[in-house]
């Protein structure tokens, strides 16, 4: 890959405290500032091993997450998450 094609990936990751191991691939962010407000992100993340249990969401909404937008140390947004929608493929 020449130096310019590298320069234009974006590496982006999910992790959760309460699914350390797991294979949850994060394929989107969408997100939104406001004033006095905090951050609001929307993640779709797809998982490969097939849908989460009940108990893992519940797990994982009582978990620190992150998310890595880049490469950088400062490229990482920690919060929790507010709700899981599950949809079909």
């Amino acid at each position: 890959m020449s130096d310019q094609r590298e320069k234009d990936v974006v590496h982006i990751a999910f992790m959760s405290a309460a699914l350390p191991d797991d294979n949850l691939r994060l394929r989107g962010v969408w997100g939104r500032e406001d004033l006095s407000r905090l951050f609001t992100y929307r993640l779709l993340l797809v998982r490969p091993d097939g849908p989460l249990t009940e108990s893992q969401i519940g797990d994982m909404l009582n978990s620190h997450c992150a998310i890595c937008l880049g490469t950088g140390d400062n490229d990482v947004v920690q919060g929790i998450l507010e709700s899981v929608l599950l949809v079909a493929r």
